[in-house]
């Protein structure tokens, strides 16, 4: 049982981290297209 729910702790904040990544990234590539736009002008 104490596994099952280490397991399940894990998963939930592997989740989470991997959620967070992927905003930063796509913050990031939104950033430099703006930059990107901006120098255009």
């Amino acid at each position: 049982m104490r596994l099952f729910i280490l397991f399940l702790t894990i998963a939930i904040s592997f989740s989470v981290v991997s959620n967070a990544t992927n905003n930063t990234a796509d913050v990031i590539n939104e950033r430099k297209s703006f930059f990107k736009k901006a120098n255009k002008i």
